[in-house]
C-alpha cells in the first residue's frame, strides 16, 4: 500500500517599517495588498498511526493562561506554553511559573521601585550594568527575551518584562513607547538633524529590540546613517552633541 505523506513547510516574512507616521514622515507610500497564500496544513495521524489529512488551517488558539499571585497582593497572568523549561541557579529544571516566582522575590535587590527601574533603564550605562547583574543573577539576556513571549508581550521592551514581574506594570509594544515618546522627543530636541537621527534609530529600536539602544551599538549607528563619524560630526558639530542626543532622547521612551 502506498502512503502518501505531507510535510509542513514555513514562510518567513521579512521585517520591514514598523512605525510611519505624517506629521514625521511625510504620507505613506501606498502599496498594493499581496494576495495571502493559503497556510499548508500539517500532518495528522490515524489510529493505525499512518499520516493521512490535513487540518483545517485555521488560526492557531492561543495559549491558556495561568494566574500567579505573589506576595505583593497583585495577580499576574501568564501564557501557558508546555514548552517553556528554565533552570534554577542551582541547576534543576523550573516551571514558567517557579521561574516568575523566583524572579520577582529577586528582582527587588537590583530595584527598590518602578521610578528606580525607569531611571536606571533610561540611560544606556545603567541600563547596561543592570543588564549585566541580571545576567550574573540567572536572568540573561535569552532568559529575559523569551519571557516576551510568556506574558504575551512579544513586541516590548525588555523593560515591560521586569516591571511587569516586579509591580504587575501593564506592558507596551516598542511602537507604542515611541508614538507616545514623541511629541516630548520633538521639543526637547528641535534641530531637524537631531530629530532625524532620532527617527533613525527609533525605526531599529521598533525592529530589533532595546539592544539597539546600548552604549556600544553609537559607533555602528553613526555608519549605517553617515558612514563615518566625520560625516555625523559635520551634521551635528561635534561627537559630544551626537553622544547626548543618543542618550538624552531616551528617558522619554520610559516616561509612562
Amino acid at each position: 500500500m502506498m502512503v502518501r505523506i505531507t510535510l509542513p513547510f514555513t514562510f518567513f516574512v521579512k521585517a520591514h517599517h514598523n512605525f510611519a507616521d505624517p506629521e514625521w514622515d511625510g504620507d505613506p507610500i501606498d502599496e498594493e495588498p499581496s494576495e495571502p497564500r493559503p497556510k499548508p496544513g500539517l500532518p495528522t495521524g490515524g489510529d493505525d498511526g499512518e499520516l493521512g489529512g490535513e487540518t483545517s488551517g485555521g488560526p492557531e488558539p492561543k495559549p491558556e493562561k495561568i494566574t500567579i499571585q505573589l506576595s505583593d497582593g497583585k495577580a499576574r497572568q501568564i501564557q501557558h506554553i508546555s514548552s517553556a523549561m528554565y533552570w534554577s541557579p542551582e541547576g534543576r529544571p523550573i516551571t514558567a511559573k517557579e521561574f516568575v516566582e523566583r524572579m520577582f522575590d529577586d528582582l527587588p535587590q537590583f530595584f527598590e521601585n518602578e521610578d528606580k527601574l525607569r531611571e536606571i533603564w533610561s540611560d544606556p550605562t545603567t541600563r547596561e550594568k543592570l543588564l549585566l547583574d541580571l545576567s550574573e543573577a540567572g536572568y540573561d539576556a535569552e532568559k529575559l527575551d523569551s519571557m516576551k513571549d510568556l506574558i504575551d508581550a512579544k513586541d516590548s521592551d525588555v523593560y515591560d518584562v521586569l516591571a511587569f514581574v516586579a509591580y504587575a506594570a501593564e506592558t507596551r509594544t516598542r511602537l507604542e513607547r515611541v508614538k507616545q515618546a514623541k511629541l516630548s522627543i520633538a521639543k526637547a530636541y528641535s534641530n531637524y538633524k537631531q530629530q532625524e537621527f532620532i527617527r533613525f534609530i527609533l525605526g531599529k529600536y521598533v525592529e530589533d529590540g532595546v539592544q539597539e539602544l546600548a552604549a556600544a551599538k553609537l559607533k555602528n549607528l553613526i555608519e549605517l546613517k553617515y558612514n563615518t563619524i566625520s560625516d555625523a560630526a559635520a551634521e551635528f558639530g561635534s561627537p559630544s552633541v551626537i553622544r547626548e542626543t543618543f542618550v538624552g532622547f531616551q528617558r522619554f521612551l520610559y516616561e509612562v
